[in-house]
């Protein structure tokens, strides 16, 4: 729990610094990455269509070759083919 507490107490020192979504992101996608002991972490957000998602954060070898910040999918619009399950989009 105290690293939990602690990576949370670093992300939040970030926002309150006012640092850009491109950072913040970064930080989080690491902090999730180092507390699951995981070799690869991605994070993306769902376009509002609900149809493509764009990578806002990624650490781990594989993750560097995924295009940050340029919406991907469905099936490969971009250079990666990329695969979104359809649904409708988010009310929020």
């Amino acid at each position: 729990m105290a690293a939990e507490q602690a990576a949370l107490r670093r992300v939040a020192t970030l926002v309150a610094r006012g640092a850009a979504p491109e950072e913040v992101f970064t930080a989080v996608t690491e902090e999730v990455a180092r507390l699951l002991v995981a070799e690869l972490t991605i994070m993306c957000r769902y376009e509002p269509d609900g149809r493509a998602f764009t990578i806002v954060g990624s650490v781990g070898s594989l993750g560097k070759h995924w295009p940050r910040w340029q919406p991907l999918g469905p099936w490969g619009q971009k250079r990666h083919h990329a695969r979104v399950r359809d649904r409708p989009a988010s009310p929020h």
